[in-house]
């Protein structure tokens, strides 16, 4: 018992060590082409608007094997989501997808 007061002291300590800190933030010597910028930006921005989708599943009456079902189906969903999210944004910035 003692080992475990012991071992989760430790991991209350080390995160609120990891909570104080801050990160900060240079610039690389690697700059970005506009359009891995704008790339970035868009997928950071697909990622956001569908960050939510799926992400409460009911047990209710619901079987293991359906909830793995819903969670890959929505998985697929908001990837697919995201890809045209990503196009409209890239046309935006005034980039056109092309094929290969």
């Amino acid at each position: 018992m003692k080992k475990l007061q012991v071992v989760l002291s430790l991991v209350i300590a080390a995160m609120a060590t990891t909570a104080c800190s801050t990160t900060r933030y240079v610039p690389t010597d690697e700059s970005m082409s506009p359009v891995a910028q704008a790339k970035s930006e868009c997928e950071y921005e697909a990622k956001a608007a569908t960050a939510s989708h799926g992400s409460s599943y009911h047990l209710g009456r619901h079987h293991a094997g359906g909830i793995l079902g819903q969670a890959v189906g929505d998985g697929v969903v908001v990837g697919m989501r995201q890809a045209d999210l990503i196009k409209g944004c890239m046309k935006a910035h005034g980039y056109a997808a092309v094929k290969g």
